[in-house]
């Protein structure tokens, strides 16, 4: 402001430079399916504070809604070091930390793009993300043996946290034995089964109890061993996988487990009908919005042939139109919006008919 009103700069101007800085943006969006961007509440909020030469600039708390009436992005992430390689590090290591559920997120393409080696040798253009688009846009990837493992072992811990507090899950009466649910069985091991579901796949885990806090959790010929250690300040588990410490935070919401461990976000289900009931619920004809939106333009008519790829319709959400293309060749059997709608994510659109199926 005093150089606008004509003042001069200060002698020591401008400052050296000293180092190298990266930043990167965290935005509300699914790489995966277009960099759409995404609405919902952010549940959980952990940032990587108290990080040497990382800056955390966020606008949002635990607790907020991510609208689609705003710009999606929700924070920024920078980091400062000697040199481009340091602070590379120092960014991947920070991205690591930060866990965040509620809303989908870039935060994983950050990371693959921070931590891909033509990235680190600073080879760079404005063809980056399309030369690398398998290794950077890849969706979501199935557990790996031991995450199901760690998954269950959570499940555990929180069983036996609930029951040193005085209480169960779901158990109609919390002081009989029978609402335990610890697989106990008279003069054998206890033993039980836990079914999981995770990247569209169901997975059922034979858990053998070796005492109050050791797993032994098997599938087939695939097996693993692990003790819970207790919990840290922080609120993280302390857990061993065949010898290996880890730390591992999990957050129950809505059905859903997810867990945080070694920079990686993983959400479980436990198994249950309702889920499958759901799932059954959306026929293969039916569009349903991507997101909160607006009804921008109806591109098609009621009875009208569409191909693969026709525009059906225009959504507008977070300052851009999103054309919502048609997944088959097929008939508009039923039109449920009409142009100047606001619809939620999931809100039926419209219903395409095989081409022979009467309109």
């Amino acid at each position: 402001i005093r150089v606008a009103a004509g003042e001069p700069l200060p002698a020591d101007w401008p400052p050296p430079l000293a180092g190298h800085a990266i930043e990167v943006r965290l935005y509300a969006e699914d790489p995966a399916r277009g960099f759409l961007p995404q609405t919902g509440r952010i549940f959980h909020l952990r940032l990587p504070e108290g990080r040497p030469g990382i800056r955390a600039d966020f606008g949002v708390e635990e607790g907020d809604a991510v609208t689609p009436h705003y710009d999606p992005m929700i924070g920024k992430l920078i980091a400062h070091g000697a040199n481009r390689e340091e602070a590379r590090r120092r960014l991947v290591a920070a991205l690591d930390a930060l866990e965040i559920a509620g809303v989908a997120t870039n935060r994983g393409f950050l990371r693959r793009v921070i931590s891909h080696s033509a990235f680190a040798d600073a080879r760079l253009d404005t063809h980056f993300v399309t030369d690398h688009e398998a290794e950077l846009l890849a969706g979501e990837e199935e557990p790996a043996f031991a995450d199901w493992v760690l998954a269950a072992a959570a499940v555990q811990y929180r069983r036996l946290r609930r029951r040193q507090e005085g209480g169960t899950s779901d158990a109609v009466d919390p002081h009989s034995p029978f609402s335990l649910c610890d697989g106990f069985r008279l003069n054998l091991a206890a033993r039980e089964e836990m079914t999981l579901s995770a990247a569209g796949r169901d997975r059922t885990l034979e858990l053998i109890h070796e005492g109050e806090t050791g797993l032994l959790v098997q599938d087939g010929d695939c097996r693993a061993r692990i003790h819970l250690l207790g919990e840290r300040d922080d609120g993280r588990l302390m857990l061993r996988l065949d010898g290996r410490l880890l730390h591992l935070r999990a957050i129950e919401r809505d059905h859903e487990l997810h867990l945080f461990v070694d920079g990686r976000h993983l959400v479980f289900q436990r198994h249950s009908a309702r889920w499958e009931d759901e799932e059954e619920a959306e026929g293969p004809g039916e569009l349903r919005a991507p997101m909160p939106g607006k009804v921008l333009a109806l591109k098609v008519k009621e009875g009208e042939a569409v191909d693969r790829d026709a525009v059906l319709l225009v959504l507008e959400a977070m300052k851009m139109e999103h054309p919502l293309r048609a997944p088959r060749n097929g008939v508009v059997a039923r039109l449920s919006v009409k142009e100047g709608d606001q619809v939620e994510e999931g809100t039926l659109l419209l219903v395409l008919a095989e081409p022979d199926e009467d309109a």
